[in-house]
């Protein structure tokens, strides 16, 4: 099988749309392509080998049984809870860190503490399973809708007309040929486009009820916020993303190359946590509507860390589910080859219960006097930022963190560098093919000071 970059996967996308027009392909009255354009490419890069399905952590037999039980408890919390009017509303991350005993979303948590008196609502769905923030009168639970939209769209996915079946025919065609693959695409959009429809009109009545003026939210290309994104421009309601990761010309959820302000499914504005991401990637969305927010989680962290001693060779390896099993396999040559160096791998959290099953070679690391798997949040990832010399990774946000404590960055040459190519370039980071390459280049020297502003 030819191994495709994802320059070569979002170049090929790209190409299709413009050569069948893809962005204004409607099915059952829904922007079909548009909606599941981020799923289509998640499943490409995953079939041709370029990925493995990011952070994918599967919910045990155990915890899916609770999940059954606490449906019920969280009805209490769902958004149907009460028909008062509200400002503002938030759609938050569903992923929690803790912090000072306290599990809160980093990405909207110092947005809604500036709200004050201000009438607002928080609507959060569950991470594996979970709900780890504490109940309150005004956040509510998205189970009830996520919950009726999957089961539906598994049971009874959109029927095609003939006209429609034979534009996806021709596309899906052509993706097979070019990528060698067998992907189904007609499949994957039948069940995204009943999705749609469920979740539009759940969203539709809720904003209905709650009649906001504004909707924050994060992560606009996930599986709901499509369809509240339209809901909410159906009825004039200005929609704000908040940036919760990386960007790049190569991030199908942000990058439409020349398509400005032609994608419904997209915020109104977005703000960024800072001036070098305002022109990261092919926003369709104009200059005056990317706002820098800066990112308060980050600045507040970073204070917190001001003075702690660097550990002497410490190498903090940040992994992600996309690539976890190569960046494993490099972690654990590098520390072979590195005796007098302390090789800390540290997971993301969709990898926790994951990562003995799916990357074995990091338990054969842990035979190593100098290799530490850490797989919990226990210890603030800031705190290995303020304690390590060296951080290694692909593409993760937690890279640009690392780069704002003072760390020197390694980028190791995996699918997903794409989106670090600017910062290879500029010199503020150095590009790594093999861990034999690293070690040789461990004394390179770098920018000293990073003159963008990433926060």
């Amino acid at each position: 099988m030819t191994l495709f970059s994802i320059k070569d996967i979002c170049e090929k996308i790209w190409e299709l749309e413009d050569q069948y027009h893809l962005l204004e392909f409607e099915a059952g009255g829904v922007l079909a392509w548009q909606i599941t354009r981020m799923n289509i490419y998640y499943a490409i890069a995953s079939k041709t080998g370029t990925f493995h399905t990011p952070h994918s952590e599967k919910i045990p037999h155990v915890d899916r049984i609770k999940s059954v039980f606490s449906f019920g408890k969280n009805l209490l919390s769902n958004p149907f809870g009460n028909f008062k009017k509200t400002d503002i509303l938030v759609f938050d991350h569903a992923r929690k860190i803790p912090i000072d005993g306290e599990y809160i979303d980093i990405y909207t948590k110092y947005l809604t503490d500036s709200f004050k008196d201000s009438n607002w609502e928080v609507f959060e769905s569950a991470y594996q399973g979970k709900h780890l923030s504490r109940p309150a009168e005004n956040i509510h639970y998205l189970d009830y809708i996520t919950l009726v939209s999957h089961g539906i769209m598994n049971i009874v996915p959109y029927r095609f007309k003939p006209d429609e079946n034979a534009t996806l025919g021709i596309v899906e065609k052509e993706i097979n040929e070019h990528f060698g693959i067998e992907f189904n695409l007609k499949k994957l959009l039948a069940k995204e486009i009943t999705a749609y429809r469920i979740n539009y009109s759940y969203y539709r009545k809720l904003l209905d009820i709650k009649k906001p003026s504004v909707i924050y939210l994060v992560v606009s290309y996930s599986f709901y916020k499509k369809s509240l994104i339209g809901a909410a421009k159906d009825l004039g309601i200005q929609t704000v993303e908040l940036q919760h990761g990386t960007l790049s010309r190569y991030h199908l959820g942000y990058s439409f190359p020349g398509k400005i302000k032609k994608i419904k499914h997209f915020p109104d504005k977005f703000f960024s946590f800072g001036s070098y991401w305002n022109t990261a990637a092919d926003f369709p969305i104009g200059p005056e509507d990317i706002v820098v927010k800066g990112f308060s989680h980050f600045r507040s962290q970073k204070n917190n860390y001001q003075g702690i001693n660097r550990i002497p060779n410490q190498i903090l390896v940040i992994s992600q589910g996309a690539i976890g099993k190569e960046l494993s396999e490099f972690a654990v040559s590098l520390a072979r080859k590195l005796p007098d160096f302390r090789i800390i791998y540290k997971l993301h959290p969709g990898e926790y219960s994951l990562w003995k099953k799916d990357y074995k070679i990091l338990s054969e690391g842990l035979k190593l006097n100098n290799f530490i798997v850490v797989d919990s949040s226990d210890t603030p990832l800031y705190q290995f930022f303020a304690e390590s010399e060296i951080t290694l990774g692909v593409f993760s946000t937690a890279l640009f963190e690392a780069l704002g404590f003072g760390c020197k960055i390694f980028i190791a040459d995996l699918p997903g560098i794409e989106y670090m190519l600017d910062l290879i370039e500029s010199g503020e980071v150095i590009r790594v093919k093999t861990p034999e390459n690293m070690i040789r280049l461990l004394n390179e020297s770098i920018s000293e000071t990073s003159k963008l502003t990433f926060f």
